[in-house]
């Protein structure tokens, strides 16, 4: 291997070793703020930031409307869910924001899917459907999937007014509850490109 391609690659662990424990800082910080349920009623949508802590039992949950593929494979979906207007005669959605979920968990949440809309399509009163708690942070979905919630939307014939006022904008990531393990990780990443990149300084002098 070329002193080049070494170079290359201490410089990529030290990238990856400090990117890693940004992000890790950043869940820790996130895991110590209060809570945000989206349920409770005192809360309001319009208020969420980026950063914000959520955790809260999901109720109803509509269909995923992208989703990132890795050797054939789904790994990750974004869930929409909808805040629910009950204050007329009828239930409306009245805001939007996405929910990302990892593969092991697509199981759970397609359960939640087809009780939602068994519910929804029903002439029931009271919501019976099997929550699924979720913590996580809130984030902004980046342009190819907010484009893709447009168009789920859409679809579904939700008022533009409703999708231009509501969150949709926004989804909800997981916090990596293995965060102080994550620090250790990318400190030993750094640390290792480090210390390469040093041997290679030296060698080089020689």
């Amino acid at each position: 291997m070329n002193k080049f391609r070494q170079f290359t690659y201490s410089a990529l662990l030290i990238i990856i070793g400090i990117a890693v424990i940004i992000m890790s800082v950043k869940d820790i910080k996130t895991s110590k703020k209060d809570p945000i349920d989206l349920n409770d009623s005192s809360v309001d949508w319009s208020e969420l930031e980026v950063g914000d802590h959520v955790e809260m039992d999901v109720d109803f949950l509509m269909d995923y409307f992208t989703a990132l593929e890795k050797d054939g494979k789904e790994t990750n979906r974004v869930y929409a869910m909808p805040h629910i207007d009950d204050s007329g005669d009828y239930f409306t959605f009245d805001n939007f924001i996405g929910i990302s979920v990892n593969d092991e968990d697509f199981g759970t949440f397609d359960a939640l899917v087809d009780e939602s809309s068994d519910w929804w399509n029903s002439d029931e009163v009271e919501l019976n459907t099997t929550p699924v708690h979720i913590e996580g942070k809130v984030a902004k979905l980046d342009k190819e999937k907010l484009g893709f919630f447009d168009e789920y939307l859409d679809r579904l014939d939700i008022n533009d007014s409703v999708i231009d006022s509501s969150m949709h904008e926004y989804y909800i990531v997981p916090i990596q509850n293995n965060s102080p393990v994550l620090i250790i990780v990318g400190a030993l990443c750094l640390l290792a490109g480090v210390a390469w990149g040093g041997i290679l300084i030296v060698k080089g002098r020689g």
